[in-house]
């Protein structure tokens, strides 16, 4: 296990929840992880967010997302992404 895993509190025992952040929009995971490390739940929280990103982004102009990976201690990491499009012209009519 490397320092960051220990110093942070988190001993990859038990599991954690997936909180994901659309927008305004929140919706909690009711079904957990088991993630030995911060490093895995780091992993996890990207995997999640680029899913979520290939479902939602296409043919929308913003977006909001994030990911918080939490214990029972609370939260472990946020992972966020942000998209905007910025249309510079019209299309030719």
């Amino acid at each position: 296990m490397r320092n960051v895993d220990r110093l942070s509190g988190y001993d990859g025992d038990g599991q954690v929840l997936l909180r994901l952040r659309e927008n305004y929009t929140f919706i909690e995971d009711d079904v957990g992880h088991e993630l030995p490390t911060i490093a895995a739940a780091k992993m996890e929280a990207s995997k999640a967010l680029t899913e979520i990103a290939r479902d939602i982004l296409p043919g929308h102009n913003f977006a909001n997302l994030a990911i918080e990976v939490r214990d029972a201690l609370g939260p472990i990491l946020h992972a966020t992404l942000n998209f905007a499009v910025h249309i510079e012209r019209d299309e030719e009519q």
